[in-house]
This record gives C-alpha cells, sequence and structure tokens, in this order.
C-alpha cells in the first residue's frame, strides 16, 4: 500500500470489483444511510444473520447431538465423554485454516469466498445427519473451518465494499441483527429435546434449508456488479489493503494505514522546515 492507494480508500475511491468509483456513486463514497439500503447490504445482512446463527446453534448443541448419536449405538459413557473432550480442543483450532482464508480471498474475491463459506457450513450439518460417532470428530474438524471462514469474509466484504470509515457500523448492524436472530436457539432446542424426544435431525435439516438461499442471492449480486463494471469499462483490481486479510489483521491494517498517514505527514512537514530554512542560505550565495 502506498500512500495515495491509502487515501483513496479514505476517500471512498475504488471497491473490490474494480477501479476507482468514487465518481460513480461507489459504495465507499456513499454515507452510511445509503450504504445500509443497498444490495451488497442486504447480502452480507441476510449472510451475518443466518451463518453467526447457525454457528452458536451448533455449539449449542454439538454435545446432545453427540449423546444422541452415543444413546442409539450403546455407546459407553466414558468414551462419550472422551469424544467430548476432543471436540472441545478441535474447534478452537480454526486459525490453522488462516492460508486457506487468505488463498480464498485472493483467488476467488469476497464473493466466491461467500460461497465456499456457505457451503463449508452445510457440509458440517450434513456429517451431524450421519448416525456415526467418531465421524463428528470430522464434523467439528469441519466446523472449525467454517468460524474461521465466517468471521474473516465478514470484516473483509464490508472492508472490501463499504470501505474504513463506516466498517464499524456496517459490522455493528450486521452482528447485532445475528444476535437477534441467536435468540431463537433456546426455542428450536427445547422443541428439539420435548417434542422431538431429543431428535436434533430436524433441527440440522432446517439449518441447511436457510443456508441455500444465500447462494443463489450471493450470485445475483455478483453477477451484478460485474455487469456493471464491465459497462463501464472498469477493471478488478483486487486490494492488498482491507479485503484480502483475515477479521484480526484488518484492525492491524487499520492501524498501520493511519500510522502510515501520521508519518507521511510527519516527513512532509519536516521537508517542508527543511526547505524554508535553506532558502535564506540559498540567498545569501546567490548573492
Amino acid at each position: 500500500l502506498n500512500r495515495q492507494q491509502l487515501l483513496m480508500s479514505r476517500a471512498g475511491g475504488g471497491d473490490q470489483d474494480g477501479g476507482n468509483h468514487s465518481q460513480g456513486g461507489g459504495l465507499q463514497a456513499k454515507p452510511v444511510g445509503q450504504q445500509l439500503r443497498s444490495l451488497e447490504f442486504l447480502v452480507i445482512f441476510l449472510f451475518a444473520a443466518i451463518q453467526v446463527a447457525r454457528s452458536n446453534l451448533y455449539l449449542g448443541v454439538v454435545d446432545l447431538v453427540n449423546g444422541q448419536i452415543a444413546a442409539k449405538q450403546d455407546i459407553p459413557e466414558s468414551t462419550r465423554s472422551t469424544l467430548t473432550t476432543i471436540v472441545g480442543l478441535i474447534i478452537p483450532q480454526g486459525w490453522l485454516a488462516v492460508p486457506l482464508i487468505e488463498a480464498s480471498i485472493h483467488r476467488l474475491g469476497i464473493f466466491g469466498t461467500l460461497h465456499i463459506t456457505t457451503f463449508v457450513g452445510v457440509l458440517y450439518n450434513v456429517v451431524q445427519l450421519v448416525p456415526n460417532l467418531w465421524l463428528q470428530l470430522v464434523g467439528a474438524s469441519v466446523f472449525a473451518v467454517f468460524r474461521a471462514f465466517l468471521f474473516s469474509i465478514i470484516t473483509a466484504y464490508n472492508a472490501e465494499l463499504f470501505g474504513p470509515k463506516t466498517l464499524g457500523r456496517v459490522m455493528g448492524v450486521c452482528f447485532l441483527v445475528a444476535a437477534l436472530v441467536n435468540l431463537s436457539q433456546t426455542s428450536l432446542v427445547e422443541m428439539s429435546l420435548t417434542s422431538l424426544d431429543g431428535n436434533f435431525a430436524p433441527v440440522n435439516l432446517g439449518s441447511i434449508l436457510v443456508s441455500l438461499p444465500i447462494f443463489p442471492l450471493v450470485l445475483f449480486v455478483q453477477l451484478r456488479r460485474r455487469r456493471l463494471h464491465s459497462q463501464d469499462g472498469s477493471l478488478r483490481i483486487p486490494s492488498r489493503t482491507y479485503s484480502h486479510s483475515t477479521a484480526a489483521c484488518t484492525a492491524a491494517h487499520l492501524s498501520i494505514a493511519e500510522q502510515i498517514l501520521c508519518s507521511s505527514s510527519s516527513s512532509e512537514a519536516a521537508g517542508l522546515q527543511v526547505s524554508l530554512q535553506e532558502q535564506p542560505a540559498l540567498a545569501a550565495e546567490t548573492k
């Protein structure tokens, strides 16, 4: 990142799908109110509301689902306890997927990575439908990858399309809605334990079904943006600052960007001061 690119980003000049669109009404150049009314925001709004709630639902029911499978297979309690411990160790290891996340965003872009994240999210629910206790370790591994992809792509998408100026507000709206949707978890678990006699298969099937509409929605917006940018002749110029970073790195990049601006401004000021100091000496030599 050079200083000119940083200033363009701060001014809202440019987005992920190509070029400088500040004069053409690019999302980064618009007020936050208009950003929140855009189709691009609707995509990440629904994506976060559904996928973050699904992620938390898995954490809430994984032991119950494994218990249901263990009961059907007459597996001893000690074995089930061991598996629960292993699952608890696997889930926090999503950081191992960071190279995959970086490669996905660099090669497929933010929309392609949204598709990958949704697919991986469906995959761990499919594993939970298979009545094999040890296979659930694979499911937990898939979920760990999904969770890492999920929070990274939400941050990358918002930073790339809406810019650093409104990133915090857009992210706040997304996670606020996700928290509200997450309140349904209690009712779903209670229904599974009481009305369905501990059968969590319907909940897992429902979790898969609510994810499926994300695919055509993301594809529609992806193709729409590609068509618009092909009409105005812009090319996709991948960002190396905000979009192609994980959730953890985005904040660091923003901090570094501010330091670049401050150091650049200080250097320019120092250069101007030296120039002013040298002017009398140059004038004396000329005389």
